[in-house]
């Protein structure tokens, strides 16, 4: 799915969701207005997509999964690495 680059953050929203709900994703938060933000989940896996608009209309995309781990501090990391699957940074 494909948006026009030039086109306003609040109908990349509209796209958005429709295309999420589309693939079975479930919205958990939607917000409109001049900071709008749109997240939803996949129910089955807890995958969570989300995007808000900003000022000077910036976009932010939010992902989030319980496979997503990052290691903050020697602790998380290391034993990210002795589970096999290393330190990563995003």
């Amino acid at each position: 799915m494909a948006v026009p680059p030039g086109t306003p953050g609040a109908v990349g929203l509209t796209a958005l969701r429709q295309y999420w709900s589309g693939q079975g994703y479930q919205v958990v938060n939607d917000a409109p207005g001049q900071n709008a933000q749109l997240l939803t989940e996949d129910g089955d896996t807890g995958f969570r997509i989300g995007i808000s608009v900003r000022a000077a209309n910036f976009l932010r995309l939010a992902i989030s999964s319980s496979c997503l781990t990052l290691g903050y501090g020697a602790g998380r990391a290391g034993a990210a690495a002795g589970a096999g699957l290393g330190a990563r940074s995003l």
